[in-house]
């Protein structure tokens, strides 16, 4: 399943995340099938310290992302679908 992986941190630890993201890079490299596939580049905000990236993944998937990280970044998962089959979907519903 997809997901639109939300992040915010406080800015005192910017540093101590982007350390973190390096290394956790270098654990997915080591172990892909335990992390989720990003299937887009991260994004940062620009009005707070955050940012987000979609990845396809299952449950445990994101809870070994969470976990990797612990209190360096608080969270949020977004369930997400392509925008045609969900409207298709919806028409089918509508019935």
């Amino acid at each position: 399943m997809r997901f639109q992986v939300v992040f915010e941190f406080d800015h005192k630890n910017l540093y101590k995340a982007m350390e973190r993201e390096k290394e956790y890079v270098k654990e997915v490299e080591k172990h892909p099938d335990k992390y989720p596939k990003r299937i887009c580049p991260m994004h940062v905000t620009v009005d707070k310290f955050g940012g987000f990236y979609v990845v396809e993944a299952t449950h445990d998937q994101l809870g070994r992302l969470s976990n990797y990280f612990g209190s360096l970044l608080n969270y949020k998962f977004i369930p997400v679908m392509e925008a045609a089959p969900a409207m298709d979907i919806s028409m089918e519903t509508k019935k």
